[in-house]
């Protein structure tokens, strides 16, 4: 063993470089480089393939070169310093970076900027740099997180902001404008390079804001566009950027030229109608062709088709669609997105493409209303200036503008790491720390950026400075997925001070360049990633949707995943709704039939009017409440003869085959039940067979109400009596069939006058894999010769009718 183990020392030890062995971990002599990554690498403990990987670099990564080695099989690896992290990774995958270290330097800043006092974020702002602003950068300092910082001149003030924020390039003529992509299945990609991961997929004609530009080390040309609240890197080839872009679609632009109208976007397509020089036309769509032409979709009333950007130019005024009502009564009207998620459309209608989607809370200003052909209200908004689109009424509510905090007012602290400041700077010294819940009275309130800063005094008589949103209700995220990194800092240099779990509700503090400040349930604080989170839970039941389907009344909720929902029978006209889910949102409108919905925090609580009750149908994506009034009349009623054809079931002492009982009784039940106004399906209604999946497959693809199997039961000669079974193990409707099995048993017993053997849960596949309410009734014992003469006659066979349908009249006769 001693021999083995000496001769992999003496295999192993040559291929570690002389530097990787030193005790102080020191570089050669030579000064570090700066070096970018060309490709994906991996970053290991020692200079061959063998050793373990300790990080990974992607594309277009800067890192620092502190050594160089040759390994035994000639292969050249660099030592490397990376987020903190030194390792070792092949000379070929990097390339030298071209960065002057010449000061003072003139710099460009490519988003706006904070000037801070010191190197790191936790300095507090001396002044703000906005985007496209020329600065003099006087010195370069890497902090104790691994981050570059420029010290800076600006508008007479110095500090230091991220080197990151800053290029030595002007600032591009392409920021600030809107574009079109250009073709279909373009991929938004999290970062300038084609291996970032894809965020989103767009289509020739959407329209995006561009907010960067950036050439990487393969020379690739991308920029960074918004889409629909979606931000990410798609090639500068992919876009197309016109002279003029409607805000808006539809829009009314004019003719400046006649032109035929095509069938497609392009002159080869053949025209369908001519438009004339001074005509106003109104502008539905708009399509990219393959030689980076843009074409508008235009309707002219009788006939749509496309013209080249070249015939149309912006109208002076913008009209409203047909159909649609104007109106700016309520213009100036504040209103706050009051859904998970709201859909801005570029037209007050339903059919109008989505421009972008906000989060609940959003404040908004109503530019103007309008009604749309069905009268329902939109309201055209803006935010921070920009107009945005249409909103439809029930995604809003109004808001009133809050005055500043008035003098004396006692507000309770929010959050669990509270501190009283001297001064309105996180750099300040803390006078007092302040426990959750705690009053405090404001004095005043100092507007600042990224957060405001308000001045109060503490049960203990201090006065001081906090900001605004420990004493603001919080806001929450939920984290998308679990490993998570909360960082110290807004950046991923930053270290992990924990990992997050998935679904962890995290309450924002505030946010900084797509980075958010939050705070754990346990009061720990720290950043991540905006886009690593979600304004609504993992699972979620969310857009809660009124509709009529068939006449019958629907409240539908979208789940975000397919996860596990149950329900319990509440006093009161009650229904709770309960699973895997940690959210549900509330309908921002009244539901007929119902008096109120509520979010517990833990479950959703439905209660019902008087005379109204429900099916409550759960699919893999959404969660259906079918709202119904009382009474038998109108409800949908399935009913499964029990076996046939080559499946006799049980035979009686006398020769009575069950499948002959079961259909027969199901024509009847048919029957009774029509007259009393139901919709009744059978399984079948000859003799045929059936398979037992075919029977519930019937069932789970209906919008049906109840689902009734019939059987007569078999044992001994002396077994008698009658059951009723359901199931609560499996079948989602479980309290609904216990509660139909009872009401049905106690009317068939009391119609039979047979022995009541009660109503049991049991197993059977009919009702385990149906997702109605359902049961399945043994009507009696065809082996006892006494009953199976009973089962014979059409007497008890019409009683057996007339009990279930006089239990299916008081099921649905109450909630």
């Amino acid at each position: 063993m001693k021999k083995t183990l000496l001769s992999v020392l003496l295999a192993t030890c040559p291929l570690w470089p002389s530097a990787a062995l030193a005790a102080d971990g020191s570089p050669s002599s030579s000064s570090p480089t700066l070096m970018v990554a060309e490709h994906n690498a991996l970053l290991r403990r020692g200079a061959t393939d063998s050793y373990q990987i300790v990080e990974s670099i992607s594309a277009g990564q800067q890192v620092k070169v502190i050594d160089k080695f040759q390994n035994a099989a000639g292969e050249t690896w660099y030592r490397i310093e990376y987020k903190g992290i030194t390792g070792w990774a092949r000379a070929d995958d990097f390339s030298e970076a071209h960065v002057s270290s010449a000061f003072p330097n003139v710099m460009f800043a490519k988003q706006d900027s904070l000037l801070k006092r010191g190197a790191t974020d936790s300095y507090r702002a001396v002044g703000s740099i906005p985007a496209g602003q020329q600065v003099n950068v006087i010195d370069e300092f890497q902090n104790a997180y691994g981050e570059t910082w420029y010290r800076i001149e600006y508008g007479g003030v110095t500090g230091w902001a991220r080197a990151d924020s800053f290029s030595n390039q002007p600032p591009s003529m392409l920021v600030g404008k809107r574009a079109v992509i250009a073709a279909n299945d373009i991929a938004v990609r999290k970062g300038a390079s084609p291996y970032y991961r894809v965020v989103k997929t767009l289509s020739n004609g959407d329209v995006v804001s561009i907010m960067a530009e950036f050439t990487n080390s393969l020379g690739e040309q991308y920029v960074r566009v918004e889409w629909a609240g979606v931000k990410g890197w798609v090639k500068t080839e992919q876009i197309y950027i016109p002279k003029q872009l409607p805000t808006l679609l539809p829009t009314f632009m004019n003719v400046v030229q006649s032109s035929p109208v095509r069938r497609g976007a392009s002159v080869h397509y053949r025209a369908v109608a001519t438009v004339s020089r001074g005509q106003s036309v109104k502008v539905i769509d708009l399509f990219v062709t393959n030689g980076q032409e843009l074409w508008y979709r235009v309707d002219l009333g009788h006939v749509r088709g496309w013209v080249s950007e070249k015939v149309l130019t912006m109208s002076s005024t913008i009209s409203v669609p047909s159909g649609v009502s104007d109106t700016s009564s309520i213009s100036g009207q504040p209103l706050t997105v009051s859904v998970s998620v709201a859909n801005v459309r570029q037209a007050p209608s339903l059919k109008a493409k989505v421009v972008t989607q906000l989060k609940k809370g959003t404040k908004l200003n109503s530019l103007s209303s309008a009604k749309d052909a069905s009268g329902a209200l939109w309201y055209k908004v803006s935010l921070n200036g920009k107009t945005l689109g249409w909103v439809h009424e029930t995604v809003v509510t109004k808001s009133y503008l809050s005055p500043p905090a008035s003098q004396g007012k006692q507000k309770q602290v929010t959050t669990a790491n509270a501190a009283l400041f001297a001064e309105p700077s996180l750099s300040a010294a803390v006078i007092e720390r302040i426990a959750k819940n705690r009053t405090v009275t404001v004095l005043k309130t100092t507007e600042a950026s990224p957060f405001d800063w308000v001045q109060v005094t503490s049960a203990s008589g201090k006065t001081g400075w906090m900001p605004a949103f420990e004493v603001n209700a919080p806001s929450y995220v939920y984290v998308k997925q679990a490993g998570t990194p909360l960082r110290r800092g807004a950046s991923s240099n930053y270290q992990s001070l924990k990992t997050l779990a998935a679904n962890e509700r995290l309450a924002v503090l505030y946010e900084y360049h797509g980075w958010l400040n939050v705070e754990t349930s346990n009061g720990v604080r720290g950043w991540v990633e905006e886009s690593s989170t979600s304004t609504v839970a993992l699972n979620s039941l969310v857009e809660p949707t009124f509709s009529t389907i068939n006449d019958n009344a629907y409240l539908t909720w979208k789940k975000t995943s397919n996860f596990r929902v149950s329900y319990s029978l509440l006093p009161g006209n009650r229904l709770k709704i309960t699973g895997s889910f940690s959210y549900a949102e509330v309908p921002s409108t009244d539901i007929p039939g119902i008096q109120t919905v509520e979010w517990t925090g833990s479950s959703l609580l439905i209660t019902f009017e008087p005379g109204y009750t429900f099916t409550l149908r759960h699919y893999s994506d959404r969660l259906a409440l079918k709202i119904l009034e009382t009474g038998l009349k109108g409800k949908k009623i399935i009913i499964d003869a029990g076996h046939g054809a080559h499946d006799t079931g049980a035979i009686g002492p006398g020769g009575t085959r069950e499948k002959d009982i079961t259909l027969d009784t199901a024509l009847l039940l048919k029957e009774e039940l029509e007259r009393a106004g139901a919709i009744v399906k059978l399984t079948r209604s000859t003799d045929i067979f059936l398979e037992l999946s075919e029977r519930t497959w019937i069932a789970n693809s209906s919008d049906y109400d109840a689902f009734i199997s019939i059987h007569a039961d078999s044992y001994s000669r002396t077994s008698r009596g009658t059951t009723t079974y359901y199931n609560v193990s499996s079948n989602f409707n479980g309290p609904k069939s216990e509660q139909l099995a009872a009401i049905v048993q106690k009317h068939l017993v009391q119609q039979l006058g047979t022995y009541d053997r009660g109503h049991k849960t049991q197993d059977f596949y009919v009702n385990r894999k149906n997702e109605l309410p359902s049961i399945l009734v043994e009507l009696a014992f065809i082996s006892n010769p006494n009953e199976e003469a009973l089962l014979k006659t059409k007497a008890f066979r019409q009683k057996a009718a007339v009990g279930i349908r006089e239990g299916l009249e008081e099921y649905f006769s109450q909630f």
